[in-house]
């Protein structure tokens, strides 16, 4: 049992020897505590001499520095063997001389700042002062020949950065990042002078400059213009993403937009006002921009206000705008999209009768206008179908058509294309005589007349 205790102190002070820091070994300017039991005048505080020794009656010169108290004792004691039989010795802390980590570079001339247990590379930081803004500067921590690398910008900005613990005599090195000096210009959210880190490229540059201005919504068209010792490159924006083009000292950056109009959309469209569109847009990307046509909008007179002339333009193929030639916008234009107002009435023996709306886009027959007006009521006939149009005079002159006979057997002559203002009259097998359809489409007629004023 006892040698077990004596093995377990032994291994003890082994790791103690063995775990002791630089703090608590011996330096030049400590003052050594010597005591040699039953030797009083051998005994006495000393201090370490500037080059690390001791020197006491009995021994001289003792190098002690970086040894431990234990490892100076037992130095020490066998000193002491040549001129004392068996000496005790016992070595003990009477002062201890500031320890000292230093800094190269910093804003604070002082290169040497006292060491205190658990100070961090932050808090050095503070003391020393950086010369620059910690994104342009870069420093590393030198101990016992090796260096640590700190990101010097996020451990002084966040501070959620894993600080680093200091050790005496450690050396902080901070040094300017090698840059280089570019000039950013054209449609970049801030331009002007950058000092960008060496080995930064042209995507790094556009970022330092906040990307392109929120107003280009047509990123996949912009031209990076590279100016370089008297000669010019262009890139496409998504080039300069896909390849590392590495930046020059004095380089000239601009990034070029394309150019763009303002146009106004109101009307019946989803969401009227002012917009933003690349030069030479079409009625098209108008309309699509915003949001689309409302229901009932005319696809047909839409009116283009420009420069004090009022256009009317046909978009009935805004819905497939590469089945028509488009109609290109200029600047300042204001697009007006109306209702649309082409209608004929379908009446009689019809469910659902009334004033129906002639859709822009194609032929708009009288099968079209049965569909809409939800079809037959069970007394309704196909056989004698009335259009009633207006004639050049003004005289209303009814055309019978035989409906059925396109539904049977296919012939569009019997499937009238409607115009604006046709009226549709469905009769029951037993229909009006044309006089009294006469009066009927007169009345009509005149309160339509009355509901539009």
């Amino acid at each position: 049992m006892k040698r077990i205790c004596v093995m377990l102190c032994i291994a003890a002070l082994l790791l103690t020897v063995h775990g002791q820091r630089a703090i608590d070994r011996i330096k030049p300017g400590d003052v050594i505590s010597v005591t040699v039991f039953g030797k009083p005048d051998y005994s006495g505080d000393i201090q370490v001499a500037s080059d690390g020794t001791l020197s006491s009656k009995g021994f001289k010169a003792v190098p002690v520095s970086g040894l431990t108290l234990l490892q100076a004792e037992a130095a020490i004691t066998s000193a002491l063997k040549r001129v004392l039989k068996s000496p005790t010795v016992s070595l003990s802390w009477k002062e201890q001389a500031p320890f000292w980590v230093n800094v190269v570079g910093g804003k604070n001339p002082l290169g040497s700042y006292q060491f205190h247990q658990g100070m961090t590379v932050r808090q050095l930081i503070s003391l020393c002062g950086l010369p620059l803004d910690p994104d342009q500067l870069e420093a590393e921590l030198l101990r016992q020949g090796k260096a640590v690398s700190i990101d010097l910008a996020s451990l002084v900005r966040n501070a959620n950065q894993n600080d680093v613990l200091l050790e005496p005599d450690d050396v902080l090195v901070i040094r300017q990042t090698p840059y280089v000096r570019v000039w950013l210009g054209g449609e970049v959210t801030t331009t002007g002078e950058f000092k960008l880190k060496k080995g930064s490229d042209l995507l790094d540059a556009i970022s330092a400059a906040g990307g392109p201005h929120s107003i280009h919504g047509f990123a996949d068209e912009l031209k990076v213009r590279l100016r370089r010792a008297g000669s010019t490159t262009e890139y496409t924006l998504s080039e300069v993403k896909q390849n590392s083009i590495a930046l020059m000292d004095n380089d000239s950056i601009s990034l070029i937009g394309p150019e763009y109009i303002n146009v106004v959309i109101a009307g019946q469209v989803r969401e009227p006002g002012s917009q933003m569109l690349r030069a030479n847009a079409n009625i098209y990307e108008a309309i699509a921009l915003a949001k689309g046509l409302s229901e009932g909008a005319s696809y047909s007179r839409l009116l283009i206000f420009r420069d004090g002339e009022m256009l009317c333009v046909d978009a009935r193929s805004a819905e497939n705008a590469s089945s028509a030639k488009p109609f290109q916008l200029h600047a300042n234009d204001l697009v007006y999209v109306p209702n649309n107002d082409r209608t004929v009435f379908v009446v009689g023996a019809v469910v659902k009768p009334g004033r129906i709306t002639i859709p822009d886009a194609g032929k708009f027959r009288a099968t079209e206008a049965l569909a809409l007006a939800s079809g037959l009521t069970e007394k309704g006939s196909l056989r004698r179908m009335y259009l009633v149009r207006p004639s050049a005079d003004g005289k209303l002159r009814p055309q019978q058509f035989n409906l059925d006979e396109f539904l049977k057997d296919g012939n569009t002559a019997a499937n009238p294309e409607l115009q604006p203002g046709d009226i549709l009259f469905f009769t029951e097998p037993k229909g009006p005589t044309l006089e009294t359809l006469n009066r009927f489409v007169s009345a009509l007629f005149f309160v339509d007349s009355l509901f539009k004023r």
